[in-house]
């Protein structure tokens, strides 16, 4: 197999981490990204030059747009909004001390998002709301219902995570893997496919096993991707809530024997991911948007590499 442009520049990074998918991007990650930096000021969440340069660098929309690389260009302005916002809530989540003041927030976050309406002088609630009162109008009912159901799901995780930062200590591994499946995110960005790639696949279809597995390989593939490459960063935090920290915890492994056990699950992740994909059953009449449905979870394994590397998220480990 050739090695892809993505690949390279991964394992300069890290050596041994795989990825034999070459990356994608739309020709709008740009001006999306300046509109979501836009949308943020207007909604209050980048009061100041400092805020707004902090996100001009993180290149969210550039993000977006690697996984979404031929959405219709509404569909990814919304989805590069939303993925903003999950970053700032995600960030405003961690720093909060306890679950239950977590859970707490959540729920006020939620009714603001399920009324459309948030109080004055929280700019978080402000942007959920906005974000619903958008959907409600240029996305189908069910999408939004959807797109709910998936956001209630996270904010779950949220919480559940939120109570191992209290405590101090990570998760057995089958309840971590069970959590970084989720709170990585991309089970509500992939709801957005429905609106980027204007398909309507039946309920039935999307819960099929083969497309939930898919679903949840791509998924895992960039939660632990996440792990390796921010494990230092985040080891020098105080994070439990990190692979290589949960393998340490389970079995006792030295750090770089945990480090090297989650690079081979990852890249075991992608060769079954790739290994399904091609052998997907036939869906019949809806083949034709499966196939671009899986096509987005596919660009999102090198896409989300591509956009850390291009950034500096994910620098070379001091010493390799």
């Amino acid at each position: 197999m050739s090695t892809s442009a993505c690949e390279v520049d991964v394992l300069s990074c890290l050596p041994g981490l795989e990825c034999p998918i070459a990356p994608e991007v739309h020709a709008q990650a740009e001006s999306a990204h300046e509109r979501t930096i836009a949308w943020l000021c207007a909604t209050g969440l980048a009061p100041t030059l400092r805020h707004v340069t902090r996100l001009r660098a993180a290149r969210v929309g550039w993000l977006v747009a690697r996984g979404f690389p031929r959405a219709r260009a509404w569909a990814l302005q919304l989805a590069s909004d939303w993925t903003a916002l999950f970053c700032l809530l995600d960030d405003h989540v961690e720093a909060i001390a306890s679950a239950g003041a977590v859970e707490a927030r959540l729920a006020g976050l939620l009714a603001a998002f399920d009324a459309a309406a948030g109080p004055d002088g929280d700019p978080l609630a402000a942007a959920l709301a906005d974000l619903r009162r958008r959907m409600d109008r240029l996305a189908p009912a069910r999408w939004v219902d959807r797109f709910r159901a998936r956001l209630g799901e996270l904010f779950a995780c949220f919480t559940a995570e939120a109570g191992f930062r209290e405590r101090g200590a990570p998760p057995a591994l089958a309840a971590y893997l069970a959590l970084r499946e989720v709170s990585v995110g991309l089970h509500v960005l992939f709801t957005f496919t429905a609106l980027t790639e204007a398909i309507d696949l039946p309920a039935e279809v999307l819960a099929h096993p083969a497309i939930a597995s898919l679903e949840r390989r791509a998924s895992n593939v960039v939660g632990w991707a996440n792990d390796i490459l921010t494990y230092e960063k985040e080891v020098a935090q105080g994070e439990v809530l990190n692979m290589v920290v949960v393998l340490q915890a389970a079995h006792g492994h030295a750090p770089r024997e945990a480090l090297a056990r989650v690079i081979a699950r990852h890249n075991a992740e992608v060769q079954a991911f790739l290994a399904e994909a091609a052998a997907l059953p036939s869906f019949g009449e809806h083949d034709a948007a499966v196939a671009r449905h899986v096509a987005v979870l596919r660009a999102w394994i090198p896409g989300h590499l591509a956009w850390g590397v291009e950034t500096g998220r994910y620098r070379p480990r001091a010493g390799e």
